[in-house]
């Protein structure tokens, strides 16, 4: 089985101004890349890392860059499957702004909504989810890092984990935050949970 160290990437402008990003992208804050270096010496300390992948989004791409100084991995390509949820006509609202136009509501009720031309909840988890399965059957016995994005993240974790991205909430990963798993790449295996930070409110309850 690998070791996947699946990640948030570090705070953006946008993360601090308290917006949703989806495919649009904002730049690392100098605390957001602090929270990065920080996150590569936690990560240091239970590697070996074969490899970084990251999305394709310059706020993991940077990310992924500062963990490879202090971890020494090579990082790979960008991987497009590894990209933040698509929030369609809705990206960068707040969460209240989404909580308004019945985002959370709906994606409850049927997990495939899609906001106006924006991306299905529940494909977005399968995409998340496929290339972690997909990485970790690439890297068997060995440990990687995935750089991601916090919906994309937490709905691919609910999936994997529970079956149900509607409990997505359970997953939803602080900025720079880290989930490790075992994972042996088959879809219909079990894969274990070994540690995760403290989820923050993404919204999912109100």
């Amino acid at each position: 089985m690998a070791l996947l160290a699946i990640v948030r990437h570090g705070q953006t402008v946008e993360n601090a101004r308290g917006r949703w990003l989806g495919v649009r992208d904002s730049p690392l804050t100098p605390a957001g890349r602090q929270q990065a270096t920080a996150l590569g010496l936690r990560l240091k300390a239970q590697g070996p890392w074969t490899a970084i992948y990251t999305s394709l989004l310059g706020r993991a791409v940077d990310t992924a860059g500062l963990l490879a100084a202090t971890l020494g991995a090579p990082v790979a390509p960008p991987d497009a499957d590894l990209r933040e949820y698509d929030f369609g006509e809705w990206d960068g609202l707040t969460p209240a702004e989404l909580t308004q136009r019945g985002f959370w509501t709906a994606v409850r009720q049927d997990p495939e909504f899609a906001p106006p031309h924006g991306e299905g909840f529940a494909p977005a988890a399968r995409r998340l989810a496929s290339a972690s399965q997909r990485l970790a059957a690439a890297h068997g016995g060995q440990g990687v890092v995935v750089v991601t994005h916090g919906l994309a993240l937490a709905a691919g974790l609910a999936l994997i984990l529970t079956a149900d991205v509607r409990n997505v909430a359970q997953y939803a990963l602080p900025n720079a935050g880290l989930a490790l798993l075992r994972m042996d790449g088959n879809p219909g295996r079990v894969s274990r949970l070994i540690a995760m930070d403290e989820p923050v409110s993404c919204e999912m309850g109100v």
